[in-house]
């Protein structure tokens, strides 16, 4: 589990995790601040 860091698109790969979190982190902010749930 998680990235091997012998692959070569190793950098391509913690990118696209990397969206996700900022996603999740960004409708979390929202609903605690004024709470919208931004999720469908």
């Amino acid at each position: 589990m998680g990235f091997d860091d012998n692959e070569e698109n190793v950098v391509a790969q913690l990118l696209d995790n990397k969206e996700g979190w900022v996603y999740m982190l960004t409708y979390l902010k929202d609903y605690l601040e004024s709470g919208v749930n931004l999720r469908a």
